[in-house]
C-alpha cells in the first residue's frame, strides 16, 4: 500500500491518498481511498502499472468508492 500526505487548501490536517493492490482469482484489484486527484493520479498509476508487469491478469478492476 502507498500512502502520501498532500496540501489540503486551508485545512489543519493534510489529506491522504492511498491505494492498495490485491489479486482475486485472476483478476487484480485496485483500491484508491482519499482524495484522488491530479496530484496523486500517477501513485494510482505506478501501483496499477507496477502490479499488470509483475502478474498480467485477465481483469483490472479498480474500485474508487473508498
Amino acid at each position: 500500500m502507498i500512502e502520501e500526505n498532500g496540501e489540503n487548501n486551508g485545512s489543519a490536517e493534510p489529506e491522504r491518498f492511498a491505494v492498495s493492490i490485491t489479486v482475486h482469482e485472476n483478476a487484480i484489484v485496485a483500491r484508491a481511498s482519499g482524495e484522488l486527484d491530479y496530484q496523486f493520479a500517477h501513485l494510482l498509476h505506478q501501483q496499477v502499472k507496477d502490479a499488470w508487469q509483475t502478474r498480467p491478469s485477465a481483469a483490472l478492476v479498480v474500485d474508487l468508492s473508498g
